[in-house]
């Protein structure tokens, strides 16, 4: 991710963050899309999935909906 993209997430309001994580012994990525409020972050939607890509895929396609 750019420096760019960076910045328009920052001013859409909005963070992404993908994390590994282990789910029923099967090892899964954790998406978390935070919105910003007017005194801080707060966690706007959760999911997980087989593949980071998928991940951005998804918090993406949340983002384009909310803009």
């Amino acid at each position: 991710m750019g420096d760019s993209d960076i910045d328009i997430l920052l001013k859409m309001g909005f963070w992404v963050q993908v994390s590994p994580v282990i789910s029923n012994d099967k090892q899964m990525w954790n998406c978390e899309l935070y919105k910003k409020t007017k005194k801080t972050w707060g966690s706007y939607k959760v999911k997980s999935f087989k593949t980071p890509n998928k991940c951005y895929d998804w918090a993406l396609s949340i983002l384009i909906k909310n803009n």
